[in-house]
């Protein structure tokens, strides 16, 4: 049988059993004129792709101990086997003068799938189920049959949606035999040996059409035609020796593995960028505010879902990727910037911080919604003095209150009213930046500063120095307060850590008491959730500390961040270490620790990473990349051992 001829049946026959007929020994001696083919394949009319019928879910895992639930799982392979045929037949109607060897390999790969096709449907007739009786996704047909080169072929078809089947064979094989269906479980199997062939056929060929002056992985994205992507090459979990069988080197398997796109859903945008208080004056961040965006660029990671997409000025090595992605970490989409996102439909937008710069790198998704006054230090004021009315007992007394001053001689009015040792901040400086200790009474230098500020800000906060003994966060998202954390503060304000495990586990117990018993705590903050509302992640500050009589007392704000802080991030780290383990969560700085590579190898080999069923147990696990870092290294240490090694490099943790 002629090739022509084969592919125009499969094409035009709306006969299952004329698709299936085996065509016995073929010759392509007529391979004809180039044909584009049917806007839509022949098929019996309860297979038909452009009828408009309802999806039908997908069975779960669980479900599979039914044998119609396994016939359901079967039915939706049969029909990518069906579709793949039918753009097998395409490609040889569409490319006549291809190289002869190919369309041979083609004509070997379609008679598979007409074998596959066959043993899928006798085995459903064997489990109740009729091919026909689900909706059949045409998504095959509409993302390939557009194709008008060889390339698009080898690209979509061979290494996208059969590389994908390595993945979906190997997995639902071993979980028919799980639940004892050991022929079905031995059907996979078949399929999943051919598919090698198939995608090793597709990747020599690929490999001839593609540039060669560009990687094999390189060149891979842009040989695929729209909506598709390298995401449709992949499932879970990943098949590595599958990959290598069929010819794949170690360079396309690992960027394959760690590669993250949507399939569909428009993603979420989220961008890591520390010092947006900064932009609010129209200032550039500082120098050192710019490391820290790009070293730690990553860390939305640990916030976002399954085809998010961040931005990030380098991607992350696969390497350090594959190291999350075995705990369960869903890996995103990395882009260098939002002008990569030229014409993607994008879903929300979440930066670390709003303001003017954060709009300009929306990209078309929707921005949150803030106001300069949302981020003046000064918006705290009021809710302290809320939480010291409504909470008298315990959130502390007039000695907390800070004040809002407008000038020098208010400045000066409002030190000697405090009448002990102040912190002065600016209105708009960023947490921890921006902010003096002075005494009862200005030097010079404190006064032409604090002059400078109320010329450029119009405002100064005052506040009182407080015997200062465990600091906290309440973690919100919108009206929804999550939770309480602890983060490790220096005496200057600046973060440097965060609790990951039971926040107050180590501090004394009348501070445990304070903080743990009852709701009190909570019910304070869940009391200023209502009176500072925001749209997307932001915190309330607060601390501990001892009054004159030497009672504990709680300052319930501090300070108000209509953002994301590093507490959030903290949260989504923490769902990947054990329940019960000793964990915290450091910034380091390579001026404290020499080459950031040599030590971060160093504490591998010291602290090794432990992990059972997808948590850390123990030792050390790095939430930047440190083959990429230049200033900044970000560290989890979990359990006892590590914790206490974790003070030797982060004095602030001495004793806790």
């Amino acid at each position: 049988m002629e090739l022509r001829a084969l592919a125009e049946q499969i094409l035009r026959s709306d006969s299952l059993q004329e698709k299936l007929a085996d065509p016995g020994v073929t010759s392509d001696e007529r391979p004809g004129s180039p044909w584009t083919g049917p806007k839509w394949p022949g098929r019996p009319k309860a297979l038909r792709l452009d009828l408009d019928r309802p999806k039908a879910p997908f069975p779960s895992l669980g479900q599979l101990h039914d044998p119609i639930a396994r016939g359901q799982v079967l039915h939706f392979f049969a029909n990518h086997e069906l579709l793949a045929m039918e753009l097998m037949a395409l490609a040889l109607v569409r490319f006549p003068d291809a190289p002869p060897v190919f369309r041979k390999g083609i004509a070997h790969t379609l008679k598979e799938e007409q074998d596959h096709l066959r043993r899928y449907l006798a085995r459903m007739e064997q489990l109740g189920v009729a091919f026909g009786e689900l909706h059949n996704s045409p998504f095959f047909w509409t993302s390939l049959s557009p194709m008008d080169q060889p390339i698009h072929y080898c690209a979509g078809l061979s290494l996208a949606f059969e590389q994908a089947n390595l993945d979906y064979c190997l997995h639902y094989g071993r979980a028919f035999a799980k639940v004892g269906d050991l022929q079905t479980s031995e059907l996979m199997d078949h399929v999943y040996q051919d598919e090698i062939g198939h995608v090793r056929h597709g990747l020599r060929w690929y490999r001839t059409f593609k540039d060669q002056s560009l990687r094999d992985w390189d060149a891979f994205e842009a040989a695929l035609l729209a909506p598709l992507t390298p995401a449709r090459a992949k499932g879970k979990p990943y098949d590595r020796e599958g990959r290598r069988r069929a010819g794949f080197d170690a360079d396309w398997i690992d960027a394959l593995q760690v590669y993250g796109r949507t399939k569909g859903r428009p993603p979420t945008l989220w961008w890591f960028n520390p010092g947006c208080e900064q932009t609010l004056l129209g200032q550039l961040p500082s120098k050192p505010v710019q490391a820290l965006r790009r070293d730690l660029g990553a860390l939305p990671m640990f916030l976002s879902r399954r085809d998010d997409t961040v931005i990030a000025p380098i991607a992350p090595s696969s390497e350090w990727l594959q190291g999350w992605q075995e705990l369960g970490v869903d890996l995103p989409e990395w882009v260098p910037g939002a002008s990569d996102l030229a014409g993607r439909k994008l879903g929300h937008f979440v930066p670390f911080g709003p303001g003017p710069e954060a709009d300009r790198h929306a990209a078309g998704a929707t921005p949150p919604q803030w106001t300069q006054a949302d981020f003046r230090k000064s918006s705290a004021l009021e809710l302290q003095k809320i939480a010291r009315q409504r909470h008298p007992d315990l959130a502390g007394g007039e000695e907390t209150q800070g004040r809002r001053v407008l000038s020098i001689e208010q400045l000066v009015d409002a030190l000697s009213e405090i009448q002990s040792p102040a912190l002065v901040k600016q209105d708009l400086g960023s947490s921890g930046q921006g902010q003096r200790r002075v005494a009862s009474t200005l030097d010079a230098a404190t006064q032409k500063w604090a002059q400078r500020i109320l010329t450029t800000q119009g405002a100064l906060v005052v506040e009182p120095l407080l015997d200062r003994v465990s600091d906290l966060s309440a973690l919100y998202h919108g009206d929804k307060l999550l939770g309480l954390s602890r983060p490790l503060v220096d005496k200057m304000g600046v973060w440097r850590g965060q609790v990951l495990s039971e926040p107050w586990a180590a501090l004394p117990v009348e501070v445990r008491r304070l903080l743990s018993e009852g709701r009190r705590v909570l019910k304070l903050y869940q009391d200023l959730a209502d009176q500072a509302p925001h749209s997307g992640y932001w915190n309330i500050d607060g601390l501990v500390y001892r009054d004159p009589r030497n009672t504990l007392r709680l300052r319930a704000v501090v300070e108000r961040n209509p953002r994301m802080t590093m507490g959030h991030i903290a949260r989504g780290i923490a769902r990947w270490i054990r329940h019960g383990r000793p964990a915290v969560w450091t910034l380091h700085h390579r001026r404290d620790l020499g080459p950031l590579i040599a030590f971060s190898d160093q504490l591998r080999e010291r602290f090794p990473a432990l992990v059972e069923q997808g948590q850390l147990v123990s030792g050390v696990r790095f939430t930047n990349d440190p083959t990429q870092a230049q200033d900044f290294l970000s560290v989890v240490w979990v359990g006892a051992h590590a914790c206490e090694g974790a003070a030797e490099f982060a004095p602030i943790l001495k004793g806790l």
